[in-house]
């Protein structure tokens, strides 16, 4: 009896997805280019847009292959938050690094800073107003003050104003409460023009400007205003005692 031809045909075996091992510093740049397509799927559709899926799905990668970079959700968006950030403040830089004065630095960056998130709304609205993908309560307390971006921009900031004041011959011990006086006027008007929506963009030009003079205008009376102390909050069960008795 012949042998069956079947009888030596081998089962068809599975074939198996080569998966590439990237080194670090390939994993680095992969990295980065996840988050610019993150960026773009902002850019394009909006922060509801921006999911794991999505991003995979358009980075050509298995959906559970992109949690190698960001473990979840809040990760990514601390990351892309970062990444744009980091854009804003390498423009503003290079804006200010043309002038010589460290006024007119600080006033060519505060213009700069204005002009991107007026430019970029969508991207002031993920990074300062988006609830849906704020990182878990860890994260939140930790980004401001370990993430590049925002360490960057302190940095610099700080020390274009200590080289405004040592050119006016003052000495400000609180930076911080410079700092922040500054963030509040920037981003008073960004939010009233961004989340109102309905300002001519002549207005916001008159409210951009005045916003710059009045930011320098804070740096140069700063030795002056941060001398002001509060009269201190009295301790719960202690007397009120005006006289310091």
């Amino acid at each position: 009896m012949p042998p069956s031809e079947t009888s030596n045909t081998q089962a068809p075996q599975p074939v198996v997805k080569q998966t590439r091992r990237r080194s670090a510093n390939d994993k680095n740049e992969f990295k980065e280019e996840l988050i610019e397509i993150a960026k773009g799927i902002l850019t394009r559709d909006g922060a509801d847009a921006v999911t794991l899926r999505g991003i995979s799905d358009a980075a050509g990668i298995s959906p559970m292959a992109i949690y190698r970079y960001f473990p979840s959700k809040g990760i990514l968006a601390s990351h892309l938050r970062d990444y744009i950030l980091l854009a804003c403040h390498t423009g503003c830089v290079e804006l200010a690094q043309r002038h010589r004065s460290p006024y007119a630095k600080i006033a060519a960056y505060v213009e700069a800073y204005l002009d991107y998130w007026i430019a970029h709304q969508d991207h002031f609205r993920f990074v300062y107003l988006e609830p849906g993908l704020e990182p878990d309560s860890e994260m939140k307390r930790t980004f401001w003050s370990h993430a590049r971006a925002p360490e960057a921009m302190w940095t610099y900031m700080s020390e274009l104003l200590h080289a405004c004041w040592k050119l006016d011959k003052a000495e400000v011990q609180d930076t911080e409460a410079v700092m922040l006086q500054m963030a509040a006027l920037q981003t008073g008007l960004l939010h009233y023009s961004i989340v109102n929506g309905n300002s001519p963009l002549a207005k916001i030009a008159t409210m951009r400007a005045h916003s710059v003079l009045q930011v320098v205008d804070l740096v140069r009376r700063a030795p002056v205003w941060t001398k002001v102390k509060l009269p201190r909050k009295p301790v719960q069960g202690e007397a009120h005692n005006p006289k310091g008795r």
